[in-house]
């Protein structure tokens, strides 16, 4: 997820920033603003919103909410998700930080969220997704739209190839595979030059997302009572990595992601390790290409191959903002108006987290439809990896030692496992 995930992942922000007044004076104005009861002369109150999709059509929606709300501007901004972390933490020593922002790695900053759990929209939304943002009982943020990571494929090359169903092992991708292979199409197109995304945070996560209990597993890593050598799952992980590799692009180790996404689109490989935001490649540089999403046959367990890894982009209210109402004014808006759930639709072509916003194929595509069969069906889940970020760039470069031949399974499961043990 070049996105959530540009999906695999840095930190996501869609932040709201109420202007801060500089006395208690001032305070009082704001509040009489947002609340349309001041004076006849208001002080105007302005939202500042950092986010990391830089998606135009906010400021249509902002333009509305601007109109429905007299004395409230809205102003928008964007940060790369690369730069969010130290940017978040450069803006709160600097006593500035934003209302509503996003919350991607919910664990570090959960103590600077409000809870949401009271807000009209959390009954609207997907069975699954709450889970991302909720601790401690609360709902520290409003999951918004939803993003898939899987293998992404073009069913035309599969036709081409005679295939007329989805591996659902791997064991049936070899197979595949191989079809393509004498049909004249590669089968893969690889962005191992990417060690963060492609590898650190979505290759790998495919694996831990398979463990029974991610979170806990990841805990055992650390303290030395879990091991990935050893570990059919992980030995496996390293065998697809390499299946990958020797049937894809020769420079994968220094090919980027959206060098991947145009060869996938353009037709020269059928198969990517991407997510659900390559729709909007599709989009610009083929319109009309049937393409797919599906899960990473890892293993030749079915049953652990049938789920999508899912990212939530999420919105949080900061909760010593002096405008929280306001801020939850505006988030509720963006999900329940009609020009707020249009535009997610149509002019985002993304899939929503809530149930009520109903996409279709005109306007996000056969990949983002895919998406949401699997998240009606409960076959997603969540992406176990993202709060142990800080290490999945080196977790990323090991990988890549065993890609170039340099390392072999043993070792780089070992040099992984160190990682884990030593991150604090």
């Amino acid at each position: 997820m070049k996105q959530i995930w540009s999906v695999v992942c840095t930190v996501i922000i869609l932040g709201t920033l109420l202007s801060a007044c500089s006395s208690s004076g001032n305070q009082s104005k704001t509040d009489q603003a947002a609340n349309g009861d001041g004076s006849n002369k208001q002080k105007e109150v302005t939202i500042k919103v950092v986010e990391y999709k830089n998606l135009e059509g906010y400021k249509d929606i902002a333009r509305e909410f601007e109109k429905q709300n007299p004395g409230v501007k809205v102003e928008f901004s964007y940060i790369n998700s690369v730069d969010f972390d130290p940017t978040m933490k450069a803006r709160y020593a600097a006593g500035d930080m934003p209302d509503i922002f996003n919350n991607w790695n919910v664990d570090v900053w959960k103590d600077f969220y409000e809870d949401l759990s009271d807000q009209p929209w959390v009954g609207d939304l997907f069975e699954g997704t709450k889970g991302f943002v909720t601790r401690d009982g609360k709902l520290l943020g409003m999951p918004y739209i939803i993003e898939g990571a899987g293998l992404v494929y073009n069913k035309e090359l599969f036709e081409k190839a005679g295939i007329t169903a989805t591996p659902k092992t791997f064991t049936e991708l070899k197979a595949i595979a191989q079809k393509l292979e004498d049909s004249g199409t590669q089968p893969f197109v690889n962005s191992y030059g990417e060690p963060l995304f492609q590898l650190g945070a979505h290759f790998f996560n495919n694996a831990m997302d398979r463990v029974d209990n991610p979170v806990q597993f990841i805990e055992d890593l650390r303290n030395g009572k879990a091991h990935l050598v050893g570990n059919p799952l992980f030995e496996r992980m390293l065998d697809v990595l390499r299946f990958s590799a020797e049937h894809g692009n020769h420079k994968d180790l220094t090919t980027d992601g959206n060098t991947q996404a145009n060869d996938l689109v353009n037709g020269k490989a059928a198969m990517a390790l991407q997510g659900n935001w390559i729709q909007d490649n599709v989009n610009k540089s083929n319109p009309g290409l049937k393409m797919g999403i599906m899960p990473y046959p890892f293993t030749d367990d079915i049953n652990l191959n049938d789920k999508i890894n899912m990212q939530i982009y999420s919105l949080a209210v900061y909760n010593k903002s002096p405008n929280k109402e306001i801020a939850k004014k505006f988030l509720n808006f963006l999900v329940t108006s009609d020009i707020g759930k249009k535009t997610l639709v149509e002019v985002f072509h993304q899939v929503p987290a809530m149930k009520t916003i109903k996409p279709t194929e005109q306007f996000v595509g056969p990949i983002n439809m895919d998406l949401l069969s699997y998240l009606e069906q409960g076959k997603v889940v969540p992406v176990a990896f993202w709060d142990y970020f800080p290490i999945a760039t080196d977790i990323g470069q090991v990988l890549q030692k065993f890609v170039a031949k340099k390392a072999s399974s043993t070792q780089t499961l070992e040099e992984i496992e160190t990682l884990f043990k030593n991150w604090r």
